[in-house]
């Protein structure tokens, strides 16, 4: 007798992040630190700087960043070209994404000289969607301003009245550019709020880029295009810079300042250390808060990384007394 016709096979098993709505690991089209970042021995990779020929022309060598990372290849793989802190902590990443950069050098390495850290701090307040925001709504009042000025110039009497485009055409062109700084201004508004949204709200990141997400902002502006993970990472990475920045002006003024760290672990059996600065009028101010779970929580360790918010603002004073 002949065996019947195989079963059907079983249908294929849900997985884990098609159940909670998750995208699909490393097939979303971004990247992510997890996917670029690694740590090194520093003794497994070889040197390879880029030799530049100025008489080709091109992009200009960034000077910072030339002082923050060194290209380089593992032993194993001479042809990959790959770029590791210039301090010797053995961080890795396989581009040369100058934003990466700047948030390890400003606030994720340890090894980073303080005049260094508080250079690419500075670079990365530059970029911070709070400035970018004051910027751009900034730039959108002049537009406006300049465009009513030459109208108020075009209502003047003329010999001939042709059409506003042709006897004015500095006024619409001023018309245009206020449109597009104030398009800008609220693009700017946008990304800063969305921004609060996630900071605010505990939202994880990989919901920028879930279809449903972006679907929302296309019914309300087309125009606007929203900002990915990685883009919404880096947002929140300079603002970050940009607060502590703000944080140090103030305290760079006062006197008698009390400094403190402290440890503790949280629901998820993180330990997480945190270090304070607090003014003689009872105010706190938090410095620095460092993810230590898999970390040997030593004298010399508390010294190299729960003490740098300390060295930072010494040499702030020391910068202000020399100056």
């Amino acid at each position: 007798m002949k065996a019947s016709a195989s079963a059907p096979a079983n249908p294929k098993k849900e997985t884990f992040n098609q159940r909670f709505g998750m995208p699909p690991p490393r097939k979303d089209n971004i990247a992510t630190p997890e996917d670029v970042e690694r740590a090194e021995n520093p003794a497994d990779l070889i040197d390879d700087p880029l030799e530049r020929d100025p008489s080709l022309g091109g992009k200009k060598a960034d000077p910072l960043m030339e002082r923050i990372r060194v290209r380089c290849y593992r032993r194993d793989n001479e042809t990959k070209k790959i770029y590791r802190c210039a301090s010797g902590c053995g961080t890795t990443y396989a581009n040369v994404n100058g934003d990466r950069w700047l948030a390890h050098a400003a606030s994720m390495c340890n090894m980073v000289p303080v005049e260094l850290r508080m250079m690419a701090e500075a670079e990365m307040v530059k970029k911070c969607p709070s400035r970018r925001a004051t910027e751009t709504a900034n730039a959108a009042n002049d537009a406006i301003t300049n465009t009513d000025n030459a109208a108020q110039e075009s209502k003047k009497p003329k010999l001939t009245v042709p059409s506003s485009e042709e006897a004015f055409p500095e006024t619409s062109t001023l018309a245009r550019i206020a449109r597009a700084n104030g398009k800008a201004a609220r693009h700017a508004k946008l990304n800063l709020a969305i921004m609060k949204l996630f900071c605010v709200g505990g939202l994880p990141l990989f919901l920028s880029s879930r279809p449903e997400w972006l679907e929302v902002f296309s019914i309300m502006d087309s125009s606007y295009r929203p900002q990915d993970r990685e883009t919404l990472l880096h947002g929140i990475q300079s603002e970050y810079a940009n607060i502590n920045t703000i944080q140090d002006k103030f305290l760079q003024a006062q006197r008698n300042l009390t400094y403190s760290c402290d440890g503790g672990t949280n629901r998820g059996g993180r330990a997480l250390w945190t270090s304070h600065t607090s003014t003689p009028e009872g105010k706190v101010y938090m410095m620095r808060t460092r993810e230590a779970t898999e970390e040997s929580h030593t004298a010399e360790w508390i010294r190299d990384n729960v003490a740098l918010p300390v060295r930072s603002l010494l040499f702030l004073l020391k910068s202000r007394s020399i100056s």
